[in-house]
């Protein structure tokens, strides 16, 4: 019955919601916590994200390129690590490196 009482110091509400008109996901935590003074701090979030991006007629096409950014970056990391590694203190020393 009484599940806030003088020990409680916190309470948080988290819950998630889909609306399937939009393919869009919403999750929301709302937090109310009471500091040693007797004064509370209150917390509201709420984030809006899409989870099934792929959807529709361009979802392959879409995924293709996904894929080539993903290699191409994993490519470009790599690349640069062993210039780092090869050039040293001199790499950081070229202003196009930066």
């Amino acid at each position: 019955q009484k599940w806030l009482d003088q020990l409680t110091r916190a309470l948080v509400i988290e819950f998630s919601l889909y609306n399937a008109n939009v393919n869009l996901f919403v999750s929301v935590t709302m937090s109310l916590e009471f500091t040693s003074i007797g004064s509370s701090i209150n917390d509201f979030k709420i984030k809006v994200f899409r989870l099934y991006d792929h959807l529709g007629g361009y979802a392959i096409i879409v995924i293709i390129f996904e894929i080539f950014f993903c290699i191409f970056t994993i490519y470009a990391i790599i690349h640069e690590s062993l210039l780092i590694v090869k050039q040293k203190k001199l790499y950081f020393k070229k202003f196009w490196n930066l």
